[in-house]
């Protein structure tokens, strides 16, 4: 079984891989995606609540996906020859952080459009109801 200690990060020079997320931020990164996902389910708009938690749990896969690449990195005899075997989770990861922010525009162009027409909150269907405006445009559209 081929392990590797655990090491400080004060053993690694300034700028190595193992010292670019020290274990409190790591923590305090994800305390943060479960604030995104609680405040996400409880929104009353069903769309919105799952779109959010979606999202948190990209946010989680991209997060544990760097952090293996990271690490993968930080134990290797060799980075740079190394690269190679971590590529496909690089590219992974950046694909994760786009939708990842196509879904936070979606998000943020919804509550746009409810503050800037006027939407309506309807709790009881879990949406928010279209203002007359917009429904009038979706008949003709």
């Amino acid at each position: 079984m081929n392990t590797t200690p655990n090491r400080d990060p004060s053993d690694h020079p300034p700028g190595h891989p193992a010292n670019l997320n020290p274990p409190m931020a790591d923590d305090q990164r994800l305390t943060r995606i479960e604030d995104y996902r609680r405040q996400a389910l409880a929104n009353p708009d069903v769309l919105a609540a799952n779109l959010g938690a979606i999202n948190s749990d990209l946010m989680q896969i991209a997060f544990r996906l760097m952090k293996v690449t990271e690490q993968t990195l930080a134990e290797s005899t060799q980075p740079c020859k190394d690269l190679g075997k971590v590529l496909p989770a690089i590219g992974m990861t950046s694909q994760i952080t786009r939708q990842i922010q196509r879904f936070a525009a979606i998000e943020m162009q919804r509550q746009a459009a409810l503050a800037d027409e006027g939407g309506i909150p309807c709790p009881e269907k879990g949406t928010s109801a279209p203002t007359k405006k917009r429904l009038s445009e979706e008949i003709v559209a």
